[in-house]
């Protein structure tokens, strides 16, 4: 990953949500879930295509091993910048947990396989970009909502030619 280094990246965030969408969506459906995205077309960003990806596949794959039924993702653009927004109806974090979570490798549970890394790996590649990483419960679906805003400096106005 150039991890913020590349300043001239450029990416087409819109195209990399529906590869996502359809890669977790058809997993979602083999393991008999749902899976719900939304987002707004022609989002360009400075952010390497590689970083935000890995990103989005960390909370993805996370979303979808701990969901119940239903995982989501939204991605809209706010006057604050870009808003990711990653669902699901899972048993979600407690809000005194969520610290611990969000500490590099931290675990609060050992009962699903993983090595506690990728959200601390998403952190640190967002934190490199000024990005913000939140996690809040899901008013939507009940579980746990990883909420990451891009800040304005981040947003292309218009894609390349």
């Amino acid at each position: 990953s150039n991890t913020g280094e590349t300043t001239f990246a450029r990416t087409d965030l819109s195209n990399s949500v529906d590869r996502f969408s359809r890669l977790f969506g058809s997993m979602a459906k083999r393991d008999g879930k749902q899976f719900l995205a939304s987002s707004e077309p022609h989002l360009n960003i400075r952010m390497d295509a590689q970083d935000i990806e890995e990103v989005l596949g960390n909370l993805l794959d996370n979303a979808l091993k701990w969901c119940l039924n239903t995982i989501s993702l939204t991605v809209r653009k706010s006057s604050e910048g870009i808003e990711l927004i990653i669902e699901d109806d899972g048993p979600g974090i407690p809000e005194k947990d969520r610290s611990e979570a969000v500490r590099s490798g931290g675990r609060l549970d050992t009962s699903k396989p993983g090595t506690g890394l990728g959200l601390a790996i998403a952190i640190d590649l967002l934190r490199a970009y000024d990005a913000t990483l939140e996690l809040r419960k899901s008013a939507e679906l009940g579980g746990l909502a990883v909420y990451i805003l891009l800040p304005p400096r981040l947003v292309r106005s218009r894609p390349d030619p």
